[in-house]
């Protein structure tokens, strides 16, 4: 095969498959007329809820995860808990909140509400 041929094979090639992607086949509405793109509608995602809230009585928030061994924290005695499956919130006397991740707390007591 020479090289014409090889061009005008790879040209015909292309073609067909530019052309395959507006011949698949898409479907019509009833009405024959062309219906506007769905949109997605944007779903509500769950709020989570807290397993257990209270009165903070005490907890250790490391600086570092527990794993790294760290030794160097904070210690809160004063305001609001929320403990989450995978996290707590702290909220201090002032109003200050802190998100505080599984495994940078411990010796967390509370009294429930």
């Amino acid at each position: 095969m020479n090289l014409k041929a090889s061009l005008v094979l790879a040209a015909v090639a292309l073609a067909g498959i530019g052309l395959g992607t507006f011949l698949l086949p898409r479907a019509v509405p009833a009405a024959g007329g062309a219906a506007p793109p769905a949109k997605a509608q944007p779903t509500a995602q769950p709020q989570a809820v807290p397993i257990v809230s209270g009165k903070l009585v005490s907890v250790v928030v490391w600086d570092e995860h527990e794993s790294k061994g760290s030794r160097s924290g904070q210690t809160y005695k004063e305001g609001r808990v929320d403990f989450y499956e995978n996290f707590i919130i702290l909220t201090l006397p002032g109003g200050d909140r802190a998100v505080v991740r599984n495994g940078y707390y411990s010796k967390l007591w509370f009294k429930a509400e």
